[in-house]
């Protein structure tokens, strides 16, 4: 895969958005420069779902 460097530069502010408007949240991590990032989106579950964690 190669590197592209452009676009709008709008996904993971859309992404944020959602998430917000759904009771979730978004959250980076990154040790640094050129180490990558960690992305995670917490969602709140609908009422009377069970969750399914996959182990």
């Amino acid at each position: 895969m190669a590197f592209f460097d452009g676009g709008l530069g709008i996904g993971l502010a859309l992404v944020e958005r959602i998430a917000t408007l759904h009771g979730g949240e978004v959250m980076a991590e990154s040790a640094g420069t050129g180490s990558g990032s960690k992305l995670t989106v917490a969602l709140a579950l609908a009422s009377g779902h069970r969750a399914r964690l996959d182990n």
